[in-house]
């Protein structure tokens, strides 16, 4: 199943186009219809790949984007924490996909994970056991309708031995991208410190699982220096080229 979701991005992802490889991203609370509206017309005047939006605006970017060559809709699910429960997430994701999201970006309960890091004792196996039962159930789902779903870890509160344990997870799941960042954590760390956990990701994940970089991406230097690891972009701002 995995393969045919991969074959199915590189239909639609131009390697020579960065824009193209972009989630042009509004994710406010205080979100509105104009809001939506020129985030929609802003990504089809700038060839981006997808808007990704909260839920409740799903069936609002739908509208602004009917062309069969438009963005498609990318929906956050159990934003931005993560630690719904797995019904929770599963409800939040088909009433997503029911409204037209294309993609799913769901966060894994990482606070959990970090939990789990610290535990050697006889639980570990069920935390795990847990984390990785969430995350897989929501990926059955998007891909039992055709959905592409990518995996947000929050690198920011995760050690390199977290980020080992998270990707192992979103492997084992089936996931088919592992992404960096919600943008909302608590902890800010430099451009750089997020890069070299992006490259400590991509040397550890399998070739056929994508990674997609957000939170804090700013100019097209960053970008430069990340496309080298990674398959999409997620940022909030138009980078000029």
């Amino acid at each position: 199943m995995i393969h045919n979701f991969n074959n199915w991005n590189r239909l639609y992802e131009n390697k020579s186009n960065n824009n193209n490889k972009t989630d042009y991203t509004f994710l406010n609370d205080n979100a509105t219809v104009d809001d939506i509206k020129q985030l929609c017309t802003d990504a089809k005047e700038n060839n981006f790949y997808s808007v990704c939006i909260k839920k409740n605006f799903v069936g609002t970017a739908k509208a602004f984007l009917d062309e069969k060559d438009d963005p498609k809709v990318c929906s956050v699910i159990a934003f931005p924490n993560g630690n719904e429960t797995t019904t929770a997430k599963l409800k939040e994701a088909d009433e997503a996909i029911t409204d037209g999201a294309d993609e799913i970006d769901m966060v894994m309960n990482y606070k959990k994970l970090k939990e789990l890091s610290y535990n050697d004792g006889e639980n570990y196996d069920d935390i795990k056991e847990k984390l990785l039962d969430d995350v897989r159930k929501v990926v059955s789902l998007c891909h039992s309708n055709g959905i592409v779903v990518k995996v947000i870890i929050e690198i920011e509160e995760l050690n390199y031995n977290q980020i080992k344990l998270a990707c192992d997870i979103c492997e084992q799941a089936g996931a088919d991208f592992v992404k960096s960042s919600t943008g909302f954590a608590s902890k800010q760390q430099s451009f750089g410190e997020k890069l070299e956990k992006i490259k400590y990701m991509r040397k550890i994940l399998p070739e056929y699982i994508k990674i997609k970089a957000s939170g804090g991406i700013r100019n097209n230097e960053q970008i430069e220096e990340l496309l080298p690891y990674v398959d999409r972009i997620g940022t909030s701002i138009i980078i000029e080229n």
